[in-house]
């Protein structure tokens, strides 16, 4: 049996069996002597705890529920918070790689085509895929160790050794633009729509980390 699992337990309800056992020890004592016996006291205690426990449970399922409701609310992208994230992506020069190599990333043409088609939304979060895919390859590629626990921030800041602080803050602002994909509240997803291209952001990403230093 799971420890953390039966110590919650305990800890939920510890009060209710206390309480259960108060009310059937006051109930048995109150009864009269011909209907005191231990089946008395176990009918009293039982159902008594049942429905105290119910009640926590009642309060607890609750609590949770606006929590998540609280939590998913905090995490959520707002139109100005997007706003920023475009102006500080327009601020960067983002250079393209030089490289002769035939560029074709088969995820970001995918991204491309659902764009081309009026499904921004979703093309630009294909090209986030795509992005993390290749900084994910892009570390292998490098020897970078890392594991299940790794996040890309991590490896972000271990690709240091390998290119200039501008171009690991412009890895850092795409990166940031693809986790508010995630999270957006519904006006900020109706004002993405009429970004198609914040596609080159994350283009200009993957070229870069597929090509050669």
């Amino acid at each position: 049996m799971n420890k953390k699992v039966l110590l919650r337990q305990l800890q939920i309800s510890w009060i209710p069996l206390l309480l259960a056992v108060a009310y059937a020890s006051i109930a048995y004592c109150m009864a009269t002597a011909d209907k005191r016996s231990v089946m008395t006291f176990v009918n009293y205690f039982s159902g008594t705890f049942f429905f105290l426990m119910w009640i926590v449970g009642q309060y607890l399922r609750t609590s949770k529920e606006i929590n998540d409701s609280s939590n998913y609310a905090n995490l959520q992208t707002g139109i100005l918070d997007l706003k920023k994230a475009i102006s500080k992506l327009q601020a960067f020069s983002f250079q393209q790689p030089k490289t002769t190599a035939t560029f074709e990333n088969p995820l970001l043409a995918t991204a491309k085509k659902a764009i081309d088609s009026g499904f921004v939304l979703a093309g630009l979060m294909q090209a986030g895929v795509a992005f993390e895919q290749a900084l994910l390859a892009k570390a292998d590629k490098l020897q970078i160790a890392r594991d299940n626990r790794t996040n890309v921030s991590q490896i972000l800041n271990r690709l240091k050794d390998f290119y200039d602080q501008g171009t690991i803050n412009e890895f850092y602002a795409v990166w940031k633009l693809r986790n508010q994909l995630v999270h957006l509240s519904n006006e900020a997803s109706i004002e993405l729509e009429k970004n198609p291209s914040l596609f080159k952001y994350f283009e200009w990403a993957i070229k870069t980390l597929e090509s050669e230093n």
